[in-house]
């Protein structure tokens, strides 16, 4: 029996082939932008040492299903810790779940929206319970997370909304505690804020098209920046009007996060850039030990011990529905069974 071919018309290419098009209309302006730039950076080597006396990094894996009278949020958390150098010693592993469910009621439902907020809270919070309960000793400790805390605490709490606000609260509170334990650092893969935008083009209005990482990009491709392993020149954020809303104001304030270090590294030869947020930095020499000790953990161009964190607690939806058919939950229907779609 062959698969079924799904279908792709004539007319979703050509809307695809529109889409493109436009791309390419925006890139070319961020390239004529980044032509006249000149971005400061340092170049990384490894250090010889362990700076930190362990290592951890924590991260999240969560599954959303759909069925006909409720949605159902399973989060699956792991931390994995290395006494010493992740280069030469065996991770102690922590794991730990959660879940969010919403009864699909005819009055007092919360919409999907918050509930899906209310599992990324959940899932940051687990994230930070197990590195925390890892940790041994106060400092001398590397803590790895995955994203981006600036934008995970401002997009987190967009709406008035008592649920959401506490759990910002214990996320924001469980961040102050860990930094004063070990040195937190959040790695991103993709951004949704800017900070270096404005320094580099002030307030100019086409300047608002682009993003760090897509004018970083454009600036190496052009020699303005090596492929050799690099960062750039750190920005440090010591004052909360710097931080997009509501941060800063009335019970989202954010001392002893802040002042925080950004900056870009590209860890490997042509390596992605990524950005990296470090609370409580106030000094570029810090961020400098932070990122050379970054680099050495990192032999595949990206944290070793994130990329591991990630791998391992990973959820699959096949697996979740096989566990619920086999503690006699079958009961609980998608309603897309008869389209084929069962996972």
């Amino acid at each position: 029996m062959t698969g079924v071919i799904m279908p792709i018309y004539d007319v979703t290419i050509r809307e695809l082939l529109k889409a493109f098009n436009d791309v390419s209309k925006d890139l070319d302006v961020i390239k004529g932008f980044a032509e006249g730039l000149e971005v400061e950076f340092s170049k990384l080597t490894p250090l010889r040492d362990d700076v930190f006396r362990e290592v951890s990094a924590s991260d999240s894996s969560t599954i959303h299903r759909g069925y006909e009278y409720m949605s159902l949020y399973i989060i699956q958390g792991i931390s994995i810790k290395y006494p010493g150098s992740p280069t030469r010693a065996s991770p102690i592993v922590r794991t730990g779940a959660a879940h969010v469910k919403n009864i699909h009621l005819s009055s007092g439902r919360e919409p999907e929206h918050v509930v899906e907020r209310k599992a990324r809270m959940l899932s940051k919070l687990l994230e930070l319970k197990l590195t925390e309960d890892s940790l041994e000793s106060n400092g001398g400790s590397l803590a790895l997370f995955d994203g981006s805390l600036i934008s995970f605490l401002s997009f987190g709490v967009k709406e008035e909304r008592p649920e959401l606000r506490s759990l910002w609260v214990e996320v924001r509170d469980r961040v102050r505690k860990l930094s004063k334990r070990a040195t937190a650092v959040f790695v991103a893969k993709t951004i949704r804020l800017s900070h270096y935008i404005k320094k580099w083009f002030g307030d100019m209005e086409e300047a608002r098209r682009f993003n760090d990482i897509a004018v970083l990009n454009y600036a190496r491709g052009i020699g303005k920046l090596p492929l050799e392993p690099h960062y750039v020149e750190p920005v440090i954020i010591s004052d909360s009007r710097d931080l997009p809303e509501p941060l800063g104001k009335p019970g989202f304030e954010l001392d002893e996060i802040i002042p925080m270090a950004v900056t870009y590294v590209s860890l490997g030869h042509g390596a992605p850039y990524y950005q990296v947020t470090i609370p409580g930095v106030r000094g570029l020499g810090e961020v400098d030990s932070v990122v050379r000790s970054l680099m050495k953990y990192s032999r595949s161009g990206y944290p070793d011990p994130l990329r591991i964190a990630h791998h391992l607690c990973k959820l699959k939806a096949s697996e979740v529905n096989a566990l619920l058919l086999k503690v006699g939950f079958s009961i609980l229907k998608t309603g897309r069974e008869p389209l084929g779609e069962f996972t």
